[in-house]
């Protein structure tokens, strides 16, 4: 499961990674990300765009946060997001948090260069009673790598670099995306962190 995730970089630095072609957002919460904020995301339209969606989808009036890529393909809460409106998001790292001597450790996992990386998702049409329609996005899980396995059996899907393009493309043929479906194979960076509040800060445009 992912329940939240750090997005410490400028929009400048989405702009350059991937290669923007056109943005629809202005402003942006830097820090801490949770259920139901607006977060930024990368959608491929002829192109890919910069847009800021809402974590969650609202099925049955209740709030899913997480899709597990081994029902993706088979679920009907997923599969025509899956196979149509795959998305990448932005993160500087994710948290997970494990039991030790009785109480709960938060734990901060980010790549070894601390750059950011991609979080495998996607995203479909809402309505909620006090948020009208929106567009709402899940992160994708997997099985946990071997860095991850001793803090929690499950970790989100990170896309590699090199397969962002392939991932986000609705061109792309469905066994390739099938391929991706994988608990990534990088050693990531794993640290004990502070579980205090976190002072989210707007970001503008640049």
């Amino acid at each position: 499961m992912c329940g939240r995730y750090l997005l410490d970089n400028e929009i400048r630095d989405m702009l350059e990674s991937y290669n923007i072609k056109r943005v629809f957002i202005d402003e942006l919460l830097k820090g801490d990300i949770y259920p139901g904020c607006k977060a930024p995301v990368i959608v491929d339209n002829s192109g890919m765009e910069l847009r800021k969606y809402t974590w969650g989808f609202m099925v049955n009036n209740r709030k899913i946060i997480n899709a597990r890529a081994e029902s993706l393909a088979i679920k009907n809460t997923f599969k025509n997001s899956f196979y149509r409106r795959r998305c990448l998001i932005p993160c500087s790292a994710f948290y997970e948090w494990k039991n030790e001597r009785n109480r709960k450790v938060k734990y901060r996992i980010s790549l070894k260069n601390k750059e950011m990386f991609s979080l495998a998702g996607i995203y479909n049409m809402f309505h909620d009673k006090n948020l009208g329609f929106y567009e709402g996005f899940v992160i994708i899980t997997t099985e946990a790598n071997k860095d991850m396995s001793d803090i929690h059996h499950r970790m989100p899907l990170i896309i590699d670099k090199k397969w962002e393009d392939v991932w986000i493309n609705n061109k792309s043929k469905i066994e390739d995306i099938m391929k991706l479906l994988s608990p990534f194979n990088s050693q990531l960076l794993i640290e004990p962190c502070f579980d205090g509040s976190f002072n989210n800060e707007q970001l503008s445009m640049f």
